[in-house]
């Protein structure tokens, strides 16, 4: 008590911070203080009185615990006394209140709808302590390992609350009924029961077919072409197209002499240039401007024509390390270093080049002129690849590019004011198949802007471990690829991206697969954007136009994205072949029938410009007949016909005259019956009959002559080939044999009838 007394004592005076917890001026109400509980739970009776002398009097503490919680409370009583020794009598009380948790949940069933099997939701859960003493969750968990709680377990005070996230992540397809258990400490409640519902389906699976297009057409001509989109999946697939041309022909001039002359041209460069400071904070370096702000260096070999630049407002020794980095991809014959802090390359000059690369360390010379340059370059079809700084605005709004490279939104990425510098690894890919990822494996990298999403409809491919973006890209009236992270490597900067991963792979990807983009009149889609529900199809219809194209091959692109997620990018490649008019071309073919039968066929031919063609059999079958027209006639050899039989026909697309071809016909022959004939022979009475029979078989087998019914009055004999008839003595009238003839399978019957007189 004399503790309690003398830490309370500091305070004597009325403390405005102290109002309301006072039991008595200038004494401090400790439990007030420390738990924020009105001093009404407490009261004394009689508050006040009198104690006659050699008396006592009993005073009466009531405590009322209705609206306390759970745990120890302490204060001190004081009371003023007329005793001159003890004005202020102090009783300190302690009291143990004693309470119970109560769980409320804001609900008792969890849906979580349609859940693609293999991917994550979660849902939360809120639970709450309405009770008086501290609320113990021990366990949140279900029987099923598809389901986890995060926390397993919690702790809550009285009147407190917290949200758990209860996650899904189905591996099999079905309706799914599961119960969450919550055990507790409320004796009321020890456990407490959630119902969960879920219907995990198939997520989206796309198949395109056909999964690439060949087409031959004559100039000035159109025609199309459909690809149909198949969902696999139970989930409805999104999608969205793009077309490209692969091989587009930029008759582009390259005189990168006169190009650097023009670049490094006195007086292009200011007399004084402020480029403020780095943003990778290593130091401000001044720029010497002795040294040329554009050069070029050129490739030892490669297979590639490809030219790129790297456009940076960065040192020359950083901006070297790039293009050295580029080209010992082997994927282009030069690379051009262009220094932005001093000077910016108009559109003429940019056309120059296949792609680039647009990055900043310090200010841009001209962030507006060079966003202008830039949005143009990109509309003709150049390819853009931009990277750390550019589009950060931490050390100033003007230092991305401006102009209409903003107003017109081609960046793949919104400005940030933020950026992340510790290392970081390469995370989901999540477009596996995209040519920007080709044989990336890995990445480690320290500059990062913070990114959470893409801009201007583009599509996010990759990213980092922590979840920031890494690669977008967007192909639609230009062709941009964003890189999250700072291009200069730890070959020369300390904090520069690890040389030993994979960052010159991603770098040379994006300017390769920028410089392939544009679109094409000559090719054109519809829809470019669609859904496809579950187990459904939908048709995209391609159309080409050759109106003005020179003859040669042509080639493209339909570039699908969609939320499958095993394949959310997929490429149908089209090839286009112009050429004038073309004679179609007959093939010769053979058709096999069986003897005595008649068989349908087909005249085969084909016109390459697609033209129809025209059928005209020029020599008909000699051992047969044809019917029909066009190019589906019938044939039916003559009758018992074995053997080869064949026509001749030309084809025609009425502008030119096509080849001769044939259609051989391999008659198979069928075994027929050999023949006797059935004849009346004429003879006197008494006199000898000779009989020859006719007999033969049409497929030249060796058949066996017998008689089967002998005459009744008179005798046959056989005499080599020929049969005696020796009729009875002063016999006349009719008498009949009966012949057969057989080949081993077949026989047929004859019968002689002999009229004696």
């Amino acid at each position: 008590y004399a503790e309690v007394k003398e830490l309370i004592m500091s305070s004597v005076d009325p403390v405005k911070a102290f109002e309301g917890k006072m039991m008595a001026a200038g004494r401090l109400n400790v439990a007030k203080s420390l738990g924020g509980v009105n001093s009404t739970w407490i009261t004394v009776s009689p508050n006040k009185g009198t104690v006659l002398a050699g008396s006592s009097t009993n005073l009466n503490f009531t405590i009322d615990a209705t609206d306390l919680k759970a745990g120890k409370k302490e204060v001190i009583a004081s009371f003023s006394s007329n005793d001159p020794k003890a004005n202020t009598l102090e009783i300190p009380l302690e009291i143990t209140i004693t309470g119970e948790p109560k769980i409320v949940l804001n609900q008792k069933t969890l849906h979580f709808g349609k859940v693609w099997i293999g991917k994550e939701k979660i849902l939360g859960l809120e639970i709450s302590n309405q009770g008086s003493d501290l609320l113990k969750v021990s366990q949140i968990a279900t029987a099923n390992k598809d389901f986890t709680s995060s926390p397993s377990s919690l702790n809550l005070d009285p009147e407190t609350k917290s949200v758990v996230q209860i996650k899904v992540k189905p591996n099999t397809r079905g309706i799914i009924k599961e119960k969450l258990i919550l055990y507790s400490n409320d004796p009321k409640s020890p456990s407490f029961v959630v119902n969960i519902t879920l219907e995990a389906i198939m997520p989206p699976s796309l198949s395109f077919n056909p999964t690439q297009i060949s087409k031959t057409m004559e100039r000035d001509k159109k025609a199309t072409d459909n690809i149909i989109l198949t969902n696999k999946g139970d989930a409805t697939a999104i999608w969205k197209a793009s077309l490209v041309e692969t091989n587009r022909n930029r008759s582009r001039s390259r005189d990168f002499t006169s190009l650097l002359g023009a670049l490094n041209q006195k007086g292009r460069v200011p007399e004084f240039i402020n480029p403020g400071l780095p943003a990778d904070g290593e130091g401000s370096s001044l720029i010497n401007l002795s040294e040329k702000p554009a050069f070029r260096i050129q490739a030892g070999s490669t297979n590639n024509s490809l030219e790129v630049a790297v456009i940076g407002a960065n040192t020359e020794s950083k901006n070297k390390d790039i293009a050295n980095g580029l080209l010992a991809t082997k994927n282009f014959s030069g690379v051009t270093v262009i220094d932005a802090r001093v000077i910016t390359p108009n559109l003429t000059e940019l056309k120059k080049f296949d792609s680039v690369l647009v990055y900043n360390n310090y200010k841009y010379r001209d962030s507006k002129k060079l966003g202008d340059n830039l949005a143009d370059y990109a509309e003709q079809g150049g390819g853009v690849v931009t990277m750390v700084f550019e589009s950060s605005t931490r050390l100033g709004t003007t230092r991305p590019l401006q102009g209409r490279w903003v107003s017109k939104k081609y960046g793949v990425f919104n400005a940030s004011s933020t950026d992340t510098r510790k290392w970081n690894y390469i995370g989901d890919i999540l477009q596996k198949n995209h040519p920007v990822v080709k044989d990336f494996k890995s990445l480690k990298g320290y500059y990062r802007l913070n990114k959470r999403t893409t801009a201007n409809g583009s599509s996010l491919i990759a990213k980092w471990k922590d979840g920031i973006p890494l690669v977008a890209c967007r192909n639609d009236e230009v062709s941009v690829v964003g890189l999250n992270f700072y291009p200069v490597s730890n070959k020369i900067s300390s904090n520069g991206w690890d040389k030993n991963t994979d960052g010159w792979k991603l770098m040379a990807n994006s300017l390769k697969w920028s410089a392939e983009g544009g679109s094409s009149a000559w090719i054109t889609g519809t829809p470019l954007q669609g859904s496809v529900s579950g187990g459904k199809t939908q048709k995209m219809q391609l159309s080409y136009n050759s109106d003005n194209l020179a003859e040669g091959n042509y080639t493209a692109e339909v570039r699908f994205e969609s939320n499958d997620p095993k394949t959310p990018y997929y490429p149908v490649k089209v090839t286009l072949q112009v050429r004038n008019n073309q004679a179609p071309i007959a093939s010769s073919t053979r058709v096999s029938l069986m003897e005595d039968t008649q068989k349908s066929f087909t005249l085969e031919a084909v016109d390459h410009d697609g033209d129809p063609i025209q059928y005209k059999v020029t020599s008909a079958p000699k051992n047969g007949k044809i019917s029909g027209s066009g190019k589906k006639l019938s044939y039916r050899p003559n009758e018992n016909f074995s053997g080869k039989d064949e026509l001749s026909f030309r084809v025609m697309d009425g502008k030119k005259e096509g080849n001769t071809a044939k259609v051989t016909f391999i008659i198979n022959p069928v075994n027929d019956a050999p023949w006797i004939t059935s004849e009346t022979i004429t003879a006197k009475e008494d006199e000898l009959i000779l009989i020859k029979t006719k007999y033969g078989d049409p497929d030249g087998d060796t058949v066996q002559l017998q008689l089967i019914q002998n005459p009744k009055n008179g005798l046959a004999l056989k005499q080599g080939e020929k049969w005696l008839f020796f009729p009875d003595a002063n016999y006349n009238g009719k008498d009949t044999l009966r012949f057969s003839v057989s080949d081993g399978t077949l026989q047929s019957e004859a019968l002689i009838t002999l009229q004696i007189e």
